[in-house]
């Protein structure tokens, strides 16, 4: 069985500006997106949405409108109406060492908001290359369907994932 998964960002994900639309153009992911390219997303732009959503990418900062990052209080209404639908969240942190500061948290607290959570190496730390795609357990048993599932990720744009079951999303 296979199942539509819609992707939800905002309409200057570096995946939707960057990635000349790969998740579309090679793998046929829906991807939906979400709010007005100069200002953040919001809990409201979410909530508007009525199909069945699979990921919500959110970058921190947002780096193609000024670095802007939402609220502390912002970004945990988003997060937990997104976990509410039972919608998968990941971080696109590839900057994410630049949100420290403005949150006043500790790193794991901000990553804690998050499914999964991506992270470069060499921009702001200035390594030579190299990333992290890392991701905890579920926090709670959701329940399952067989399927086979395409989910999408940041570098590595595609990752096929068959397994006997994984979440339902809706």
């Amino acid at each position: 069985m296979f199942l539509l998964l819609l992707c939800i960002f905002h309409p200057t994900c570096h995946l939707e500006i960057h990635e000349q639309h790969g998740y579309q153009r090679l793998h046929h992911l829906p991807g939906i997106l979400l709010g007005e390219s100069q200002r953040l997303l919001t809990l409201e732009d979410v909530k508007k949405v009525a199909e069945p959503l699979a990921a919500l990418l959110i970058e921190l900062p947002q780096r193609e409108i000024g670095g802007q990052l939402p609220a502390w209080e912002d970004l945990t209404a988003l997060t937990d109406r997104a976990r509410e639908r039972g919608i998968v969240l990941h971080l696109d942190g590839a900057r994410l060492w630049e949100c420290q500061p403005f949150y006043g948290r500790e790193y794991r607290k901000i990553a804690a908001l998050f499914d999964t959570v991506y992270v470069s190496f060499y921009k702001i730390l200035g390594g030579i290359a190299g990333a992290v795609l890392a991701a905890p357990r579920w926090r709670q048993p959701r329940p399952t369907l067989p399927l086979r599932a395409l989910c999408l990720t940041k570098h590595v744009n595609l990752v096929k994932v068959t397994m006997k079951s994984l979440p339902i999303f809706n």
